[in-house]
Order: C-alpha cells, then structure tokens, then sequence
C-alpha cells in the first residue's frame, strides 16, 4: 500500500500536499479559467510548488523497519 510505511506526520504532509496542489492548479491558467487576475496566477504558481515539496518531503518520513519480518 502507498502509505503503509509512513509515519503520522508523513501522512499528513500528503494529503496535505496534494490538497494544496490541487488548489493551487484549480487557480491557474492552465486549466482555460479566462479573466483571472495576476493575484490567482502567482498564487496558484506558489501553491502548487508548495505541494510538491510537501509531497517530496512526506517520502522522507518513513518508519523504521522492524528486525523481524511478518
């Protein structure tokens, strides 16, 4: 599973991540919302870079394996 071996705080930071990043790409130009100021444009360029690190930064969280497997 995706998120089997993260930590709490590591599955925080994704969905966070990908919540931020969905609504930073809902903001842009990208996809054909006519008329929207300069404001939401460079508003939505910083949200989506901030998802992406938060999503990079979850990968880091991982749990410590134990000595034993199952």
């Amino acid at each position: 599973m995706l998120l089997k071996r993260k930590t709490g705080a590591g599955k925080w930071m994704f969905f966070l991540g990908i919540w931020v990043f969905a609504i930073g790409f809902a903001l842009s130009d990208y996809i054909g919302i006519n008329g929207a100021s300069n404001v939401s444009d460079a508003t939505s360029l910083s949200l989506i870079l901030i998802g992406l690190i938060l999503i990079i930064l979850s990968n880091f969280t991982n749990r410590q394996r134990s000595s034993h497997k199952k």
